[in-house]
């Protein structure tokens, strides 16, 4: 049995300010026209306990064959033409030299680590400090930790972009999820770049709300507006917060629940997880104004090779 695991997901900021922006702005893309992808870089901050051996069987100071996999994994759930980026392991620190993208930090040296691990709003900031500083201009920093302790059985925290500090913004991850079977780190990547879960407004007893309101015109073209609603995507069906791999008909729509059961941003584990054309949309259109990575995105720089023909640096 698969436990009930969930994503720290932060949504204390002002959402109907947020969305004006992404409604009320004419750009609809972020990403320069191009048909290679944009390379996006992300660094690893592996926030380990003290005395852990690198890449021992169950250390949380993970092997980099661990990470690499899990990269692989996450550039095969993003695929698409409508948001066509490659993440990469930076090849480059901040101050320009050489890395592999992997930076190893002691844990223990943070009060209440070793028996609690990362602990929201509490010892955040000072995990977030330790080691070397990353700007959020350039790369996507995620802090793999112990574990974390919260009210939920949480195994990803992610802020959405522009809603929190620079020095806290970016993904944590437990260390147990790391691998290339699993797709958290695709998930909290997909609140990184402005997706709510497809259950947004919902509760584990109640459907999100899904009423009809202003008629837009689009395309000469008239629709629902159901991008002011539930999780802003036309796309995805809205649901109760469920676990599990149901079947049968979805009794918020009355539909089968194939169309949304494999959904990254759901909380169902059916094997199949995939984003929706929406969903590629939406996070394109946050990427443009919310001016994610821009410097990044701007330079359209090669940061690397594709993970699987990936020449580290050690």
């Amino acid at each position: 049995m698969i436990a009930q695991i969930s994503c720290g997901f932060e949504t204390n900021f002002d959402i109907e300010s947020f969305e004006s922006i992404i409604r009320n702005d004419p750009q609809t893309s972020g990403l320069p026209n191009s048909n290679n992808p944009i390379q996006i870089p992300l660094v690893f901050h592996v926030v380990y306990l003290d005395g852990d051996i690198e890449g021992a069987p169950g250390s949380t100071n993970i092997s980099l064959t661990q990470i690499t996999e899990c990269l692989a994994k996450l550039n095969s759930d993003f695929n698409s033409s409508i948001f066509n980026v490659e993440f990469c392991l930076a090849l480059r620190d901040p101050e320009n030299n050489i890395t592999n993208g992997v930076e190893r930090v002691n844990g223990s040296v943070v009060s209440g680590y070793n028996n609690f691990g990362f602990i929201p709003y509490s010892n955040e900031t000072e995990i977030k400090q330790l080691g070397q500083k990353w700007s959020n201009l350039d790369y996507v920093n995620v802090w793999v930790v112990s574990k974390i302790t919260s009210s939920e059985n949480q195994v990803g925290i992610a802020y959405f972009p522009k809603t929190t500090s620079d020095n806290l913004d970016g993904i944590v991850i437990d260390y147990n999820y790391v691998e290339g079977l699993s797709s958290v780190l695709t998930h909290e990547m997909g609140h990184f770049f402005g997706l709510y879960h497809t259950f947004e407004g919902g509760s584990e007893t109640e459907c999100p709300e899904d009423i009809e309101c202003d008629m837009i015109e689009e395309n000469d073209e008239t629709e629902i507006c159901c991008r002011n609603q539930g999780d802003h995507v036309c796309d995805t069906p809205p649901h109760k917060k469920e676990f599990g791999c149901p079947t049968g008909n979805n009794i918020c729509t009355n539909d089968n629940y194939t169309e949304i059961t494999n959904n990254i941003m759901s909380y169902y584990n059916c094997l199949s997880r995939v984003f929706s054309s929406g969903q590629y949309q939406r996070m394109a259109e946050v990427t443009s104004v919310q001016n994610v990575l821009k410097e990044q995105i701007d330079a359209h720089v090669y940061w690397c090779k594709h993970v699987q023909n990936y020449q580290f640096y050690n």
